[in-house]
């Protein structure tokens, strides 16, 4: 749609490059996802694009150092609006790698779209245990992001 790719450089941050034949192959790093900013921690792992109405919405970041999760605007300059945690504990995610998340109407509990992030590791008091998956539902973020994360 507008013709954009995102690349997570793990300790570089996120660079965007043109995506059509022709444009320069020199990235622009997204301000607010390196190291100049305390609140990522590398690495930059998965990445994922949450597709609002009339061309907004969002571009999602796993940052793996603080178990944390970056947003960004989907229209560019792509301004940073903050980071957000899911879970607490046992419960929270953990060493994130991949993230995706979808805007449609899965029905039942994720009638407003589904973020699913990837849990590294987990623990049952000190057994370790197989790694999972924690799946949120969009509202949850969304309203994050409006109270400003």
């Amino acid at each position: 749609e507008r013709a954009l790719v995102y690349v997570g450089v793990e300790e570089g941050g996120i660079l965007c490059f043109g995506a059509d034949p022709g444009t320069s192959t020199e990235g622009r790093l997204l301000e607010g996802s390196n190291a100049g900013n305390p609140r990522i921690a590398y690495d930059v792992e998965g990445l994922t694009m949450y597709y609002g109405p009339e061309g907004k919405g969002y571009l999602l970041a796993s940052s793996q150092g603080n178990n944390s999760y970056a947003v960004f605007r989907r229209e560019p300059p792509n301004a940073y609006l903050g980071s957000f945690h899911i879970g607490t504990g046992a419960e929270a995610t953990k060493d994130t790698d991949g993230i995706a998340v979808t805007e449609r109407n899965l029905g039942g509990t994720f009638t407003g779209g589904l973020l699913v992030c990837q849990d590294g590791y987990n623990y049952e008091g000190k057994q370790h245990i197989p790694q999972n998956f924690k799946l949120v539902k969009w509202k949850e973020v969304e309203k994050r992001i409006e109270d400003g994360l």
